[in-house]
């Protein structure tokens, strides 16, 4: 799942291609799907909307992300 299509499901009138650079209002850190410090704005919003959510599995105390 991506971005948008995440953006989609929970703030369906927050995502319009002809109203919204990449297609979705805000970037993706708006919405706290990532971190300020994973936010890199090259290549535009549609880089940003359009990448996959990594899978995160819990680990007995720690987490692991799944690519």
């Amino acid at each position: 799942m991506t971005f948008k299509e995440k953006l989609k499901q929970e703030h369906p009138e927050y995502v319009d291609n002809y109203k919204y650079a990449g297609g979705c209002r805000g970037c993706p850190h708006d919405y706290g799907y990532i971190n300020e410090e994973e936010l890199s704005c090259i290549g535009g919003c549609i880089s940003c909307w359009t990448k996959q959510i990594p899978i995160i599995e819990n680990i007995g105390s720690g987490r692991k992300v799944v690519e």
